[in-house]
């Protein structure tokens, strides 16, 4: 999905787009300062009973 959003930013340039992703509780660490510098948006939620 980072990757996804950063080729639309390469092709496009940046905009006031505001990409979301869902539910990301799974991610590696080298990856939140890629969503930082993209301005994507981390939304994640608390685990689902009976996580």
């Amino acid at each position: 999905m980072i990757d996804g959003y950063q080729a639309a930013r390469e092709a496009n340039g940046a905009r006031d787009s505001r990409h979301r992703i869902e539910h990301i509780e799974l991610i590696e660490a080298g990856d939140i300062a890629r969503l930082g510098a993209l301005g994507i948006t981390a939304s994640v939620q608390p685990p689902h009973p009976p996580g």
